[in-house]
């Protein structure tokens, strides 16, 4: 359980970083000693130190995530860290993600600030999250670049070029609000992208005038192909789904 947050407070951590150091870490079963837990994350040239602030930074940033649980002088990754690290089903990780990123207050609050689809640029986020979540001055260009890469991670917003981001229209699947009702019920269905609708790409087209279903008398022809899975298109159906999309462009311009 990660423990009570300051307001205004966030981690001074990535959840990118974060996430590269539970990775790491979940090789060791069970808990892990400070002194061997300092080495993951740490550059090769450094002597990890268990007592600086930089660790004491990492390890609070991984408490705040829900990641970590400390006993005495061990440390243990969370059911939560498991569940990305090494999932039962493929949708536990970006279930478990959100919830990660949720975890935080001052992200929440901040995401929450953002109205769906309209650009924003950070410099505007930076005051934002100074005047409206309370974050100190001093500290805004490091909160708001934290938050975006915490966001983008969980696929909440995008960037539309260096200094602007958007937040995305997010819906949720039914089985996901079934499973964790305490969870899913306290977050509006918008915030939440799920796994299978990050791999639903379809492009939609209009019924307009004069555009017919398929006929053997040459009117006109339209094909549809939509298939629903849980689980990430690999790489050589991508590259068939291509080949089709070519082959069919061929065929709507040949004369």
């Amino acid at each position: 359980m990660s423990r009570q947050q300051k307001k205004g407070s966030f981690p001074r951590l990535s959840l990118t970083a974060a996430l590269k150091i539970i990775k790491d870490a979940s090789q060791i079963k069970g808990k892990i000693g400070k002194a061997t837990f300092a080495q993951f994350g740490a550059r090769k040239t450094e002597k990890p130190s268990t007592t600086s602030g930089a660790f004491n930074d990492k390890i609070n940033a991984l408490r705040s995530y829900g990641l970590i649980t400390i006993d005495n002088d061990s440390i243990e990754l969370t059911d939560l860290a498991i569940k990305i690290v090494d999932p039962i089903k493929p949708e536990e990780v970006q279930k478990s993600l959100l919830q990660s990123f949720m975890g935080i207050e001052t992200f929440k609050e901040l995401l929450n600030t953002l109205k769906t689809n309209v650009p924003v640029n950070q410099t505007i986020l930076q005051e934002q999250a100074v005047n409206t979540i309370g974050i100190n001055r001093s500290q805004r260009k490091k909160f708001v670049d934290l938050f975006i890469n915490a966001a983008e991670r969980v696929e909440l917003i995008t960037r539309i070029d260096k200094n602007t981001i958007k937040r995305k229209a997010q819906s949720i699947l039914e089985e996901f609000a079934n499973n964790t009702p305490d969870f899913f019920s306290t977050i509006p269905s918008d915030h939440i992208l799920t796994e299978a609708l990050q791999e639903e790409k379809i492009q939609k087209t209009d019924d307009t005038a004069g555009f017919y279903p398929y006929t053997d008398n040459g009117d006109g022809w339209r094909l549809e192909i939509k298939i629903t899975s849980t689980k990430k298109i690999s790489q050589e159906v991508r590259n068939i789904r291509n080949q089709l999309g070519q082959l069919l462009d061929d065929l709507n311009s040949a004369k």
